[in-house]
């Protein structure tokens, strides 16, 4: 089925400044598909969405990608490389969007990996529907979750992850993977 979803996560679990060119997401393996979707990334003071209608909808977004994902029966990390780098600024938290446009259902047991979020904190808006494909500038209601995906980011940066983080001299961005990590609930 179509899908739309909206995913915070907080300036706190990526502590790094840079270009963030591609996303991976942790897939358990149980069946190969590809589908058409589209990802938007974006700055937001939201630490969680209030309501079923609390969107960011896209037009406070950059689209950053626009083709196909496609998973094995591999258990593990899929890369998707971004179209267009966003330059994340390590100030406000991070909204990723995730536009699924293609009909069909995959087997209830295909699942990407979540990490819980805590009770009231629903740091996941996600809609879903058979028939319906919902349009990202105006999402319709959909259902507020207490997790988000189990998440890499490949962030281009001046900066190297550490307890320490310096400025690296002579700078020629190197491509850090930053693991997120929520504490899971």
């Amino acid at each position: 089925n179509y899908s739309y979803s909206e995913q915070i996560f907080l300036q706190s679990e990526i502590n790094l400044s840079g270009d963030i060119t591609s996303l991976q997401f942790e897939y358990d393996g149980n069946q190969a598909f590809t589908d058409d979707i589209k990802v938007y990334m974006g700055h937001t003071a939201k630490s969680s969405f209030a309501s079923t209608s609390d969107w960011v909808t896209s037009a406070g977004m950059t689209e950053v990608y626009d083709g196909t994902i496609s998973v094995t029966t591999t258990e593990g990390w899929v890369t998707i490389t971004l179209d267009n780098a966003f330059t994340y600024n390590n100030s406000d938290n991070l909204v990723i969007a995730v536009d699924e446009n293609t009909n069909g259902y995959h087997s209830s047991s295909s699942d990407f990996y979540t990490l819980g979020t805590g009770n009231g904190t629903s740091r996941s808006n996600v809609y879903s529907n058979d028939f319906i494909n919902p349009d990202p500038a105006s999402p319709p209601s959909g259902y507020v979750q207490n997790y988000v995906p189990s998440l890499k980011l490949g962030i281009l940066s001046c900066i190297a992850p550490s307890a320490t983080s310096s400025v690296v001299e002579n700078c020629n961005a190197g491509t850090f993977t930053v693991d997120v990590s929520v504490s899971s609930y």
